[in-house]
Parts: structure tokens; C-alpha cells; sequence
């Protein structure tokens, strides 16, 4: 033996012998040679069947710790972190039973390692035998202990010791919160509101035992239903070949109103839809006065259909939101015009009938809150979803749910709540979870998953029925709605052919656009954009959704440096027009730096070129406020019932001569950059609607 193998041999080969008794061929040599062969041979096996015991104990010990380590990780660990987590904790914890069961081995393996060191010349072979010796001596002090169930007891202490000191180090309580992962979610504005409440409850009960969020839920929703499709199918863009507008990036998420939305983007786009999970549905309801309900012989399910429902409620208006803003209204749309698809004339009667008292970018929601304190006199019926009618009721008990959290709405009221009608037919939102897929991705796949599958259960505490038409068990301030009530989840209509249906709003049968184009409409409104450019964004609207029925024209002034205006698309067959209008609008072409003309002139005459055509109509003037110095009431003393409005930006509806005549209700003034155009123009078709044609103010 080496020199340098001396001190080092003693301990292990110590180490050794306590080990080396434990062997069958030890125990054999010991037995007292008195005794028979079958006794030698009965306690030979003694200590094979103690490994035996040993090792079951041993590895029962350890799939216990094991399975109280991950328990303790699956309620602290963030789900995306989860699988690879486990798998980590699973092999050290099999490793390090591993090495305690077998110490004998280790011991043997580290004192041969120290020695095989040890034989390295001069200080190398002593730096390199210092730290086996080191382990070799850890490794007999547990060899040593006596029995299986010490060895056992060990290695449980040491491993069960692992699970704090493992939680401490991924999950200090001091550390810093790990970044959420993003997730977003777009939803239509009638339905945004109860996402938004449902995210919320999602964001706090997937947060890790510190109370650290693991996601982050944003909710977008555009102003109608009609630009929620339309942006899913132009890239989340506003139309095709504009530039990326609001609301915000990509969403992963789409809860649709209906399967009937979701076909109709899956048959333009099918490679953006991914996953669809139906997550509630809500049937369709007139909501009326509890005496209303009471008289037409109570709130029986599907006594009438939506023709006759509609038909016995007059003289109390009826109010159905545009298919194109709002999917209550089309879903309504489409269940008051089955039958007569092909008849105009009827389809008119019954459109006029349920479409005068709503603006046209209003939402059910819209509808609820400027109605929300009338009294039961005089109490429209509204076309609403269960739920909504639900959220609706408490508002006006003056218990607002979280779920409809409008501000301006949430006011304390004690006024009778509504009844629901529900019409033959079952018509219903049915809710789709739906992932949406974009080039490139954006990984949030697990958090997606799992809230669409916690979604169902958020919506049914809000009053949606489940995916089988079954409100929940237990729901307060319900008492009005009915569980028998029939609901249709495989209804699939097509939905450009339900918004063709219910028509376009009306302006006006003859309708004239005047557009300011004098340098001063070259400034800015905030980050909008120019005064020209919202001004002619709002005129593309009209030309677009509701033009005259009979002709349309459009003027700009100034036309030269003197004044004057120009007949820039004279008045014509609205049909035959309306491309040259589209052309003729581009804000590029109709910049100039003009000074202003006197808005009299310009007014004067729009007036006398639309005196004398047959039907109602309208003048819309576009300024910033212009030159008004001899604007007064006797320029519409001869007007013969035309209607003036004057879409202004620049504080333009504050000018002194502008005031006074809206106040002698010669015209009507709406500020033009504050909000979309759809919702200025929503004001003025539901204000012109609650007069008849030629009436003053």
C-alpha cells in the first residue's frame, strides 16, 4: 500500500465493516455449528427478506414525501411552470431516495474514488482525495445508523426538509411578483361587461398562494357588432386597407354572441378560428311593465310569436336595437322576419314599428340606461336578452350588479321592475369561447384554455343559462324569469342576410352634404385627426349606412378665393351616386387654404335647391363654425319643413348665431369629433325620428 493510502484507509474500511455484516454470507458463517442445515438455511434468509421490508419501506416513505412535495407545488405554482416543475421535484426526490437506500454502495463507491485519488502524485492527490474523504465520512455516518427504519426516518426528514426550503427559494415571500402573462378578450359591448366581471374573477382565483397574479385579462370590445366581425376579418384593423386602430393588439380570445357570428367569419377566414366552446346561452325577451305582462294573460313561454307579440303591444312603442350595432337585435331581427323574408311591404310596416325610437349605433345596454328611470306609463318595451333584462331589474331596484358597470347608469331607483314575453321560437345568444389564431401566435394557449373552461361557471352566477338552456340553480332577484322557457343553442342563421333584412336607417329621402374645406379645417382635434378628415370620415358614413332614399348630393365651400360653393356630386339617384361620393370624399382632394365664406350664402341656397322635392329632407352642413355674420331666422322663413343640421367641430355649436338658432329650433347642432361617427349620427336619425317630416324643432 502507498504511503499516502494510510490515513485514508482506516475509516473507510471502518465504514465497510459496519456495512458488510448485513450480507446473507456473513450471517451464514455465524450460525452456531450445532444446528441443522434447514435452520442455517431458514436464518439465511432472514436478512434478504429484511432488505426486502427495508426497501418497501423505503419506497413507500418516499412516494409519500414525494406526493406531499407536489401538492405542495401544484397550490403554489403558476399552471404554465406546473409540468416541468413536477418533473423536476419527481427526480430529485427518486434520486435521493435512491442514493439513502443504497449508502452501503455509495459509501463503497466514494472510499474507491478517494483511494484511486489518493494514488495521484504530491498535493494533486490530496486536493483531489480531501473532498471524497469528506462525502465518504457524510455517507458512514448514515450507514451506520442501526436498522431499516432509521435509514428510512432519514431520508423522510431530508426530503419532507426539501419542500419548504424549495418553496422559499421559487416563492419568497419578499421576492417580487413574477410577471402576469397577457391575455386578451374581445367581446361584443353588449357582452364585454360580464367578460370583464368573469376576467376579474379568473385574474384572482388562478393567483399562487402569495396572491401574485399568473395572469392578466384585458377585455376589448368595439362600438358595434358589426366592426367586432369586421376587424377579426381584416386583421384586427377597421377595414381593410386602413391602418391598425383601436381597441389594442390581437385578442386571443372571441366570445361570440352566437354560433351564427361564428360561421360567418369561420366561412371568410377559416384559418382564424381555432377552438369553439359553446359557454352559456340567454334567451330573447320583451321586457314590459308588470301590468302589460299581466293583461296580454301573463309571461307564459311562447304563447305568441314575435309578429303577434309586437302587433298586440300598441300603442306602446317597441324597441329593437340595429342588427348591424347590436346582435340582440339581430337575433331579434331574424325571429320577427321568419315567414316573411320575401315581403317587402310587410317587412317595412313592422321594421318602422320597432326601429323608430332607437338610435342606430345603440346597444341593448344603450337602451337600458336612458330608459332606466321611466316610469311604468310610460314605459317602452324593450327587445333584451334574459340576462340583460335581469341586470336591468336590479339596476332599477337600485341594487346594479358589478356585471353592468356603467357609472351613469348605477342610480339609486325604487321603480317597479319588467316583465319578460318570451316569443315562440326560443331565439337565444348562444355564447362561443372561441381562440383565435393569428400568424405568429402569442403563447398564451394555456391560460386561453383554461379560461374558457372556468367560463361557464362565471356567467351562470350573472343569470346566463348554461349550454343546454338551464339557469342556474340558485340565482337572486329571478323570480320573473321562467325555467321552462324554450331555448334554441343550434339556431344558425346567416347574418349578413338577418342585418339585409332589417334595412338601413333613414336620414331623410333627399339628403345634402355641405362640407367646409377652408384652410382653417386643416387643424387638428386631438389625436383624431384634421377637422376636414373627421368631417369627411362622418359624410363616407352617411353615404355608406344611410343615404337619402331618393337622391343624395354633395356641395363644398369655398369654391374659389372669392366664395361661392361647388355642386361637387349633384343632387341624384342615391344608387347611381353613391360610388362618385366615395371618390369625391377622400379628405386629400378637398383640402384647400381658402379663407371662410359667409355659412349664410351657403345655407340660402342648399335650402332653395331642396324646396320642392317630395318627402323629407335634409341639409347636413360640416364646419368648424365658419364665417356667421348675417346668419339669422329669417334665412329659414323659407325652408318649406326642410331640416337643418350642423355636425361642427372646433366648439362650433357654442358660436353666438348658431345658438340662437338652435334655440328658435331653426337647426340642429351637434359637436363632430368627440366621439365616433356612428354615435353623433345615431343623435341625429333618433332625433329627427321623433318628429314628423317638415315639422319645426
Amino acid at each position: 500500500m502507498a504511503q499516502g493510502e494510510g490515513p485514508s484507509a482506516g475509516p473507510e474500511n471502518r465504514g465497510a465493516n459496519h456495512a458488510a455484516p448485513t450480507t446473507a454470507e456473513q450471517a451464514a458463517t455465524e450460525q452456531p455449528q450445532g444446528r441443522s442445515r434447514g435452520q442455517a438455511q431458514g436464518q439465511s434468509q432472514g436478512p434478504a427478506q429484511s432488505q426486502g421490508q427495508s426497501g418497501a419501506q423505503a419506497a413507500r416513505a418516499s412516494v409519500g414525501v414525494l406526493v406531499a412535495e407536489l401538492v405542495g407545488l401544484a397550490a403554489s405554482s403558476p399552471l404554465a411552470d406546473l409540468p416541468q416543475r413536477l418533473s423536476l421535484v419527481t427526480l430529485f426526490a427518486l434520486a435521493g431516495g435512491v442514493a439513502f437506500y443504497y449508502t452501503d454502495r455509495a459509501v463503497a463507491g466514494l472510499a474507491s474514488l478517494g483511494r484511486a485519488a489518493g494514488r495521484l502524485p504530491g498535493l494533486l492527490g490530496r486536493a483531489a482525495a480531501v473532498p471524497m474523504h469528506a462525502l465518504g465520512r457524510v455517507f458512514t455516518a448514515v450507514a451506520v445508523l442501526s436498522g431499516s427504519t432509521a435509514r428510512v426516518t432519514v431520508s423522510a426528514v431530508l426530503l419532507a426538509a426539501a419542500v419548504p426550503v424549495g418553496l422559499f427559494v421559487t416563492h419568497s415571500p419578499w421576492s417580487a411578483c413574477p410577471v402576469p402573462r397577457e391575455m386578451r378578450v374581445a367581446a361584443s359591448a353588449e357582452t364585454a361587461p360580464a367578460i370583464q366581471a368573469a376576467a376579474a374573477e379568473f385574474v384572482r382565483d388562478t393567483a399562487d398562494w402569495r396572491g401574485c397574479r399568473t395572469a392578466q385579462v384585458t377585455v376589448s370590445a368595439p362600438g358595434s357588432a358589426d366592426d367586432l366581425r369586421t376587424r377579426l376579418l381584416n386583421g384586427w384593423q377597421a377595414s381593410a386597407a386602413g391602418p391598425p386602430t383601436p381597441p389594442g393588439p390581437h385578442p386571443d380570445l372571441w366570445i361570440a354572441d352566437s354560433a351564427a357570428e361564428v360561421a360567418e367569419v369561420r366561412s371568410q377566414v377559416r384559418s382564424l378560428i381555432g377552438t369553439d366552446t359553446p359557454v352559456a346561452t340567454s334567451p330573447l325577451v320583451v321586457a314590459v311593465p308588470a301590468a302589460v305582462a299581466e293583461l296580454l294573460g301573463g309571461t307564459k313561454p311562447g304563447r305568441f310569436t314575435w309578429r303577434e307579440l309586437i302587433s298586440k303591444l300598441e300603442p306602446r312603442a317597441v324597441l329593437r336595437t340595429h342588427p348591424e350595432t347590436s346582435n340582440v337585435g339581430m337575433l331579434a331581427t331574424a325571429g320577427m322576419y321568419t315567414g316573411i323574408e320575401r315581403d317587402p311591404k310587410e317587412r317595412a310596416a313592422l321594421e318602422a314599428r320597432v326601429s323608430a325610437g332607437v338610435g342606430w349605433a345603440e346597444t341593448a345596454l344603450d337602451v337600458m340606461c336612458r330608459d332606466l328611470d321611466v316610469a311604468p306609463a310610460t314605459m317602452p318595451a324593450m327587445v333584451l336578452s334574459e340576462q340583460q333584462l335581469l341586470e336591468f331589474n336590479k339596476a332599477r331596484s337600485g341594487s346594479a350588479s358589478e356585471v353592468w358597470d356603467r357609472p351613469d347608469c348605477q342610480r339609486a331607483a325604487e321603480i317597479s321592475q319588467l316583465r319578460p314575453l318570451y316569443p315562440a321560437g326560443g331565439h337565444a345568444l348562444t355564447y362561443r369561447c372561441v381562440r383565435v389564431i393569428w400568424p405568429g401566435g402569442s403563447g398564451t394557449d394555456d391560460p386561453a384554455r383554461d379560461f374558457c373552461r372556468r367560463l361557464p361557471g362565471y356567467l351562470a352566477r350573472y343569470g346566463f343559462r348554461d349550454t343546454e338552456g338551464a339557469l342556474p340553480d340558485r340565482l337572486g332577484d329571478a323570480d320573473e324569469l321562467r325555467r321552462n322557457a324554450q331555448v334554441s343553442p343550434g339556431w344558425r342563421p346567416k347574418v349578413a342576410d338577418t342585418v339585409d333584412l332589417a334595412g338601413r336607417p333613414i336620414l331623410g329621402d333627399h339628403v345634402l352634404l355641405a362640407i367646409d374645406v377652408s384652410g382653417s379645417m386643416d387643424g387638428a382635434i386631438g389625436q383624431v385627426g384634421s377637422r376636414l378628415a373627421v368631417a369627411t370620415d362622418t359624410a363616407q358614413t352617411i353615404v355608406s349606412h344611410m343615404p337619402g332614399t331618393q337622391s343624395t348630393g354633395l356641395w363644398v365651400f369655398p369654391s374659389s378665393a372669392v366664395g361661392g360653393h361647388a355642386p361637387q356630386v349633384p343632387l341624384g339617384p342615391s344608387g347611381e351616386v353613391e360610388a362618385d361620393l366615395k371618390r369625391e370624399l377622400a379628405p386629400t382632394g378637398l383640402r384647400t387654404n381658402l379663407p371662410d365664406v359667409p355659412l349664410r350664402t351657403v345655407i340660402t341656397d342648399a335650402l332653395a335647391d331642396l324646396r320642392g322635392l317630395f318627402g323629407r329632407r335634409v341639409l347636413v352642413v360640416f364646419t368648424d363654425g365658419g364665417d356667421t355674420r348675417g346668419l339669422g331666422p329669417g334665412d329659414f322663413a323659407t325652408r318649406d319643413g326642410t331640416e337643418v343640421v350642423v355636425l361642427a367641430t372646433n366648439n362650433g355649436c357654442d358660436l353666438d348665431a348658431v345658438s340662437a338658432l338652435e334655440k328658435h329650433k331653426d337647426l340642429r347642432c351637434y359637436p363632430l369629433g368627440d366621439e365616433p361617427p356612428e354615435e353623433t349620427l345615431s343623435k341625429v336619425v333618433l332625433d329627427l325620428s321623433s318628429r314628423a317630416p317638415g315639422e319645426a324643432g
